[in-house]
């Protein structure tokens, strides 16, 4: 029955993942700046690819990239896009969204948003803001620079009035979702809770996963997909959160559980030497396939 679950969260999980969402501007009224997705991978080489420089510029070894070390990053990063002839980019490097921007959202302090002690982190009757303080001002153009690499940009998160001690990494997260949207709107994240403390966690939880609802005007398919399948078999919770970045707020996201082995933990509790139930997962990406088609009978 295990096997039967996941492989079957494993099959379905297409449909989370590449569901069509859609961005909003970062506060006030407006349509979606964001452009279609794009079919059969087209795109950049190696899109889709993770690759990885933080071994090349992590100088002290800590595994983290410290400001210093991400300036002579991004200037390495800058001067590959120039000798590959890449010019500037609508939507940040890699992006083709449309030229425009999103507002600016108003500005909310720690003290101002409301808590829910107790609650869990996927509660559905809880809508919590989550704080990202990062070091530098252009922190946009830094996490476009990284986007697609194995480099995490440091931040201070503050959620239920707790600022936590070891710095968070973020990155921008997704293809269609980040290719379709444009700089100063707003972007799917993710967030490494453990990136400096490989023991802090966030109500159990070491990574956020939050979407921008690129192409979902409603920003309901993942949180109702969520409730119905998870009827029927384990799959990640969902719920909504305010994201509020360097004081200025970026409205509305779609938290998701991440499916790792923490979520096969909570799951099922085998014990020791029992063989741990196995993970299945199609990768999302524009227009890729991860249905039930036949094969042929050849395994």
């Amino acid at each position: 029955m295990i096997g039967f679950c996941l492989v079957a969260w494993g099959l379905v999980t297409a449909g989370l993942a590449a569901q069509p969402v859609q961005d909003f501007p970062r506060a006030g009224p407006g349509g979606s700046p964001g452009g279609p997705g794009f079919p059969g991978g087209f795109g950049p080489p190696g899109m889709g690819k993770e690759r990885k420089i933080l071994k090349t510029y992590d100088k002290n070894k800590n595994r983290i990239l410290d400001i210093e070390e991400r300036k002579t990053a991004r200037a390495g990063l800058a001067l590959e896009n120039y000798r590959g002839g890449f010019g500037p980019r609508r939507g940040g490097p890699g992006g083709m969204g449309p030229p425009t921007t999103g507002t600016p959202g108003p500005k909310v302090t720690v003290e101002s948003v409301k808590r829910f002690p107790g609650k869990d982190l996927y509660d559905l009757t809880t809508l919590r803001t989550l704080f990202l303080d990062f070091e530098l001002p252009d922190w946009e153009k830094e996490l476009e620079e990284f986007h697609g690499t194995d480099v995490d940009v440091p931040a201070k998160m503050t959620l239920e009035g707790t600022t936590h001690k070891g710095r968070v990494g973020v990155h921008f997260r997704g293809m269609s979702s980040y290719m379709g949207v444009p700089s100063g709107s707003k972007r799917s994240l993710s967030i490494s809770i453990d990136l400096e403390d490989s023991s802090q966690r966030v109500m159990g939880v070491k990574s956020l996963n939050l979407l921008n609802c690129h192409e979902d005007a409603s920003m309901m398919s993942t949180i109702l997909y969520s409730q119905i399948a998870n009827k029927y078999l384990p799959a990640p919770r969902a719920n909504f959160v305010k994201v509020v970045i360097n004081g200025e707020s970026w409205g509305l996201y779609v938290n998701v559980e991440q499916f790792n082995k923490e979520f096969v933990d909570s799951r099922y509790k085998h014990k020791g030497g029992e063989a741990k139930p196995a993970r299945w997962k199609v990768r999302g990406s524009p227009g890729g396939g991860g249905g039930l088609d036949y094969l042929g009978e050849n395994p």
